[in-house]
Order: C-alpha cells, then sequence, then structure tokens
C-alpha cells in the first residue's frame, strides 16, 4: 500500500476536486491524507478521507471586504500592506505543512499550486511530486496566453511569455521567505529554478485540448467530480419553489465580493421579472433578508451538481468549480467574470457555443441582465450545445484517469 499525501488550500472550489480525487486514490487501495486549511477538516473528514488540517488565517483577511478587493487588484496599497501582514503566517502555515510531511512521510506527494513549495516538501523527503492544477496557468504554450493574465490570445512569442511573467509576479513576494524556510527548516540549499514538474489539469480536454507544445508529462485528466448525494434532501422552500413552476434561472456570484449586493439583487430581480422568468439566487444572503417575490427565491446553500440538475440556466462568476458543475449539468450559462482565470473560463463557454456572450460583472445593468435572460431561455441552440458537451464530460472519469497517471509515478 502505498502513501499519498494531497495538499490543497484556497475556496471550497479549490478543496472539493481534491477529496474527489483522495475519495478514488483510497478504493484503488492507498493510504491517502488530505492537508488542507482547518476550516475545512470536518467538511472532508464527513467524506471519510483523513485529514490533516493546518493553519491558514490569511484566509480569513481574504474573507474581509478589504483583502476581497486586494486580490481583486482594486487597492494596490492594501496590497502591500497585506503582503507584509501575510508572510509571518505565510511562515507559520509552511511550517505546518512540513510537520504533516514528517508525520505522514509520504511516498508521493500531489500539491495544488497554492502550496508553491510542493517541490521543497518532495526534495526533502526524496519522493516525487506531481503539480494538480485546476486551471491551464503553470504550463507555458504559445496556443494561449496565461488565463490568469487575460483572456486574449497575444500571438504565439507572448503567449509563452506570459507564462514567465506570470511565475515572476506570483513567487516574488515569497521567493525570499521561501528560501529561508527552506535552508533554516529543511536543511536545503538555496532554492534555483527547478524543473518543471510532471502536471495533472482537472478539466475536460473537450472544454480545452492539450496544446500541442506541451510534453508528455503535462496531463489532462478530466473533471475531479464528487460522486452524488443520494441522499440528500432539499429545503423545503426549494422544493416546493421548484415544483410550482417551470425550471427557473440560477443565478450566484461565488464567493466573489459584491460591491453592492442589495442593488445587485435589486438588479437581478427586476430583469427576471422583466423576462417573465423565475429564478435561483445564489448569492450569501443575511439571514434577516426574507423572500423578495414570488418569482425569486433566495438560497443560501445547495449542492450546485443537484441543484444545477434542475434549472435552465446559470448565471455565475466563473469560477472554474462553478463552471465545471454547469458543464457537466448541461445548462446554457452566461458568465460575469470579475478577475483572476475567470475571464478564461467565460470566453470558452462562448467559444464552446454555451453561452451567448461575456457579461464582466462591472458592466451588469437591468437590461444587460433581462436580454441575457430572454436569450438563453428561448433561444434552444445553447441548450442543445450544452447537452451535447454534457456527455462527453460525463463519459470522462477524471479522477479514475488521474489515479492511474499518479500510480505511473509511485515507486515499484
Amino acid at each position: 500500500m502505498s502513501s499519498i499525501l494531497l495538499l490543497t488550500l484556497g475556496t471550497r472550489g479549490d478543496v472539493q476536486p481534491y477529496f474527489a480525487l483522495a475519495i478514488n486514490l483510497r478504493q484503488a487501495g492507498h493510504a491517502v491524507t488530505l492537508a488542507t486549511a482547518e476550516r475545512y477538516a470536518e467538511f472532508v473528514r464527513s467524506y471519510g478521507i483523513t485529514c490533516a488540517p493546518f493553519a491558514a488565517p490569511m484566509l480569513d483577511m481574504i474573507d474581509q471586504a478589504e483583502g476581497a478587493q486586494v486580490i481583486a487588484g482594486k487597492n494596490k496599497l492594501a496590497m502591500l500592506g497585506m503582503v507584509r501582514k501575510i508572510l509571518p503566517m505565510m511562515r507559520r502555515m509552511m511550517d505546518e505543512i512540513w510537520q504533516v510531511c514528517d508525520q505522514v512521510r509520504p511516498d508521493l506527494i500531489l500539491y495544488h499550486p497554492k502550496i508553491w513549495m510542493g517541490t521543497d516538501l518532495a526534495e526533502k523527503l526524496g519522493v516525487p511530486a506531481i503539480l494538480t492544477a485546476l486551471q491551464p496557468c503553470y504550463t507555458p504554450t504559445r496556443e494561449f496566453a496565461n488565463p490568469l493574465l487575460t483572456a486574449r490570445s497575444l500571438g504565439p512569442r507572448l503567449n509563452l511569455a506570459s507564462y514567465r511573467l506570470f511565475n515572476q509576479l506570483a513567487t516574488a513576494p515569497y521567493r525570499g521567505i521561501t528560501n529561508t524556510w527552506r535552508m533554516q527548516t529543511l536543511g536545503l540549499a538555496k532554492r534555483g529554478d527547478p524543473p518543471a514538474p510532471p502536471t495533472i489539469y482537472a478539466f475536460s480536454r473537450h472544454v480545452q485540448a492539450k496544446p500541442a507544445d506541451w510534453a508528455d508529462d503535462q496531463y489532462i485528466s478530466g473533471y475531479w467530480f464528487v460522486p452524488p448525494n443520494d441522499d440528500y434532501a432539499p429545503p423545503a422552500e426549494l422544493a416546493q419553489f421548484l415544483a410550482d413552476g417551470p425550471p427557473p434561472i440560477y443565478i450566484g456570484f461565488g464567493s466573489m465580493p459584491l460591491p453592492n449586493a442589495d442593488k445587485t439583487h435589486a438588479m437581478v430581480i427586476e430583469a427576471l421579472q422583466r423576462a417573465k422568468m423565475r429564478g435561483i439566487l445564489g448569492q450569501r444572503v443575511p439571514d434577516a433578508v426574507s423572500q423578495p417575490a414570488p418569482h425569486v427565491l433566495y438560497l443560501k446553500t445547495c449542492p450546485q451538481d443537484w441543484l444545477f440538475q434542475r434549472v435552465a440556466a446559470a448565471v455565475h462568476h466563473g469560477g472554474a468549480g462553478t463552471t465545471a458543475a454547469a458543464f457537466q449539468a448541461g445548462i446554457p450559462m452566461l458568465v460575469c467574470p470579475f478577475f483572476g482565470d475567470q475571464p478564461y473560463w467565460a470566453q470558452r463557454a462562448v467559444q464552446l457555443g454555451v453561452a451567448p456572450s461575456v457579461l464582466p460583472f462591472k458592466q451588469i445593468s437591468v437590461e444587460a441582465l433581462t436580454q441575457a435572460f430572454v436569450v438563453l431561455s428561448s433561444q434552444p441552440k445553447y441548450t442543445a450545445r450544452a447537452q451535447s458537451l454534457a456527455q462527453h464530460i460525463r463519459a470522462e472519469n477524471g479522477v479514475a484517469t488521474a489515479a492511474q497517471i499518479i500510480a505511473s509515478y509511485l515507486p515499484r
């Protein structure tokens, strides 16, 4: 039996695919430990996965309004201040992750890009490491620019250069602390430029094909979906709302900070009314808020895989996890990206024919939403294309494919 350690950090969308993979690896006979932020420990253990939690107080900072604006790049001065605050937190997190590795002593490490020291940990233990990512942002290609920098192609040469630029920008804030930690905690030499690690990308080749200039050890496995919970029972108000009329449109922006949530909710409600559509508003809503209108339901939480099978379309922010769930469900969508890789997924949805256009969140209006709701509900070509794409995605088994790739790197 091989011991495999999965390291991940971020929002629930960064964690959920990893315990989907952990479930499959455990079923394949491996001893699996998933290490992630303390806030997700109970969630991971509810699936019967061994969890090694570590402190990640920077997530709490990012959850605050000011932190969210910094992440979105809207406050450059605050960004510098946050980096200074976060660095000591990062050092504590790095030490705790090393303690997990030292206790588990895995035969192989799988790590999310936000656990940037994955190769350092593997070097110390003398075991292989595989980078596992949800976006095609870490392997250079001439075919498209780095999705975390732009959704536009810049031409072959600049596309390739964008990956070098992204790597420099992404690693600059903690390059020094990483080298200090390598020498003081791991007893390793100062870090040079490590070779590109084997990488498994957890999305579908039908959504983004493997670029021709990627090496053989850069893989696209398919999405890592958690097995559906057959015992899930929806809240009574949700079940009643779904039964009371035609399938509604889902509108939700995940964990994205809304500059004015009340104004956004009002625009959505009015646009649905103008389009004569029903809607489920999945954005986080205060407990004291009552249901606003008969054609709208506020929904605090519900498994996306369950809900998306029961709605007509989805309007969302373009996070990798939400986009994947909509692709799998076979529903048309409108993506309203905020930042990061979201514009890239928005463009892919349009190019794949499952979305009519991209509507950046900052351009949202009652008129734009009304038009989008009408198009999504009245033009069946988007639904037909979404259902066709979903058939291909459902035919894949991303976690099983990833497990087979991982097995080939385990010591024999």
